[in-house]
């Protein structure tokens, strides 16, 4: 229940849950802190920043986290250069990410065909934030300097934002209803969020799903710099400390790159194929705020979280971890937190808090796919991941239980949230899987 104003919102009064279980079965990411999951999360659990300096200083914010390490000679095989070469970064992003997925899951090519998998039934929805902007640009330059005719015939492909999903329908030949969810920065989870119900309601067994980003162009960097939303020139002289959510002194968020994948699988397929399994999606809740285009609502994101928990049939207080949108904006957390307080209550100060962006920075539309990421790793590994850069904590955070350093625990129940421009939230409810 959510209370706005003194009135009770009930929640919906029918059955959200048919009977099949959804559980995850593969993970695979890519991001600045590596180009698959476990190295990823070691560097995580290390907590050191890899924010740098853009050397451009035309811009208002110039600190970032780009992807340094990023070698496509290498992570792309000889069958898998057409997708390497038409393909955005964004693109190429989620396909690789798709791509571990997939195998840590059990799938490859062949032993889809071989296990008699129905590929009617195996579906995917992977999102983007903003694409292939990159490639706008470079079309827009040959088509003013040398004419309409040079423009690569590539160019589509590599610009159209359905294409972060396609290429993997397309690579593994699967069929099942697909799609590609942008809902700003809560795209990852949001895509996540319909891909367990079309699995739920029997539509699909498998679903590849998560968020993509690869966007740390100028035009990101100029934007978003002169909204005031990225962080500002104070900590150009020790970049790892720019973003750093929940202090007082935060100026803005630090942009990333990356993807995020999940292999969600409706738990008797899972078993009748022995699959291993990370842990179980039980809610699902996404909703609109319906009144701002960049300002967030408490009680939107609230009654979010609240849907989604009435969904897992989950009680707040039986939630161990909460893993966060805080972006490093102030607003942002405030606003979250506010919401988190109206539906944890008491129990906010026995409930762990993780904020991703701190060391990851925001990956836009990968964000909330790696903020589940996050949930997942949790429970499956017993450990919470770091908030770093907390030093300067705002008052009203004081009581939260931020998690500083690494922390064993056993992660019974974990809440991912996003929020996105457009008014967009998305919010998922995981729990260790009990066969």
């Amino acid at each position: 229940m959510v209370e706005r104003n003194g009135t009770e919102i009930s929640p919906k009064e029918h059955e959200v849950r048919p009977g099949r279980r959804v559980v995850v079965t593969g993970i695979g990411a890519v991001s600045p802190y590596g180009m698959n999951v476990d190295e990823m999360w070691q560097n995580v659990l290390a907590g050191i920043s890899r924010a740098r300096v853009i050397v451009d200083e035309r811009f208002r914010s110039r600190i970032a986290i780009p992807m340094a390490d990023y070698d496509q000679a290498k992570l792309f095989t000889q069958a898998e250069r057409k997708i390497r070469q038409r393909s955005s970064r964004a693109s190429q992003y989620s396909f690789l990410a798709a791509k571990e997925a997939l195998a840590d899951g059990g799938h490859t090519v062949n032993n889809i065909l071989d296990e008699g998998i129905a590929k009617s039934r195996f579906g995917v929805f992977v999102g983007t934030g903003i694409g292939g902007m990159e490639y706008y640009r470079q079309a827009g330059k040959i088509l003013e300097e040398t004419g309409p005719k040079e423009i690569p015939p590539s160019t589509i492909l590599q610009v159209e934002p359905e294409r972060v999903s396609s290429i993997i329908n397309l690579f593994w030949h699967l069929k099942g209803w697909s799609g590609s969810l942008v809902t700003a920065c809560s795209t990852g989870i949001d895509n996540m969020a319909v891909s367990a119900l079309l699995i739920r309601l029997g539509i699909n067994d498998y679903m590849v799903c998560g968020g993509t980003e690869g966007e740390i162009t100028d035009i990101v960097m100029a934007g978003f710099g002169n909204m005031e939303a990225m962080a500002d020139g104070r900590y150009l002289n020790e970049p790892w400390r720019a973003s750093r959510p929940f202090n007082s002194d935060s100026t803005g968020f630090v942009p990333s790159e990356g993807a995020s994948i999940m292999i969600l699988e409706a738990e008797e397929v899972a078993l009748k194929r022995n699959a291993k399994v990370y842990a179980e999606l039980v809610g699902v809740n996404c909703n609109n705020d319906g009144n701002h285009e960049t300002v967030p609502g408490a009680h939107e994101e609230a009654e979010a979280i609240s849907n989604a928990l009435e969904d897992a049939n989950v009680k707040p207080e039986e939630v161990d971890l909460y893993v966060a949108h805080a972006t490093s904006t102030g607003l942002s957390e405030k606003t979250e937190m506010e919401a988190v307080r109206i539906v944890f209550g008491d129990h906010v100060r026995n409930l762990a808090i993780c904020a991703p962006k701190s060391i990851m920075g925001h990956q836009l539309g990968a964000a909330g796919a790696t903020t589940a990421l996050f949930a997942v790793k949790a429970i499956y590994e017993g450990v919470i991941p770091p908030t770093i850069n907390i030093d300067n904590v705002r008052p009203e955070f004081a009581d939260l239980d931020i998690v500083k350093k690494p922390r064993k625990k056993d992660v019974r129940v974990a809440v991912a949230f996003s929020a996105g421009f457009g008014g967009y939230n998305g919010v998922l409810v995981f729990k260790k899987y009990i066969p």
